[in-house]
């Protein structure tokens, strides 16, 4: 048998080139190969600030202005024990003022309304003030809202700055 046909029936029989294929992204798009045979195309994504308890204010590892948008995992009331929210928001623009709403509670529906400020180099954020509705309880018929000034809009749990722009 020859060794072009032993070659193909063993599997190991190689047509053409065997240099590898390089895949390359653009600004804003991450390419890697998780495993063998995969290659996987998001968006690009850099963790910004990370703590292990939310936070009234960070300072970021880059500025938001390197990035066309970025989100903010959100946690009610200083805890994270509630289910964080992730918000996201544009950095085009000459805004440093963003609004956040999000919704809490156990026993009685909240809504929580969040105003973040950024420094003017966008190199820091803050979760300066808050807004609470409450509906009442979840198991009423009725609902009666109150609003209330909340005493800890202190928030913040993760900044992720998404898409990086080119420079």
């Amino acid at each position: 048998m020859s060794e072009n046909i032993q070659s193909i029936a063993n599997g190991t029989f190689v047509l053409g080139t065997t240099s590898a294929t390089n895949f390359v992204g653009g600004t804003g798009i991450t390419i890697d190969s998780p495993s063998e045979g995969t290659v996987r195309i998001s968006n690009d994504e850099t963790v910004l600030w990370s703590g292990a308890n939310a936070v009234a204010a960070c300072n970021l590892s880059e500025p938001l202005s390197a990035f066309e948008t970025f989100k903010i995992y959100i946690a009610p009331e200083m805890s994270t024990d509630y289910l964080t929210t992730v918000v996201e928001f544009t950095t085009n623009g000459a805004g440093h003022e963003w609004d956040a709403s999000i919704g809490n509670g156990v026993n009685n529906a909240w809504l929580s309304l969040i105003y973040l400020t950024a420094s003017n180099d966008y190199t820091s954020i803050s979760a300066t003030k808050r807004k609470a509705l409450n509906f009442g309880a979840y198991t009423a018929t009725t609902t009666a809202i109150t609003a209330t000034t909340a005493s800890n809009p202190t928030v913040m749990q993760k900044v992720i700055g998404i898409n990086r722009k080119e420079v």
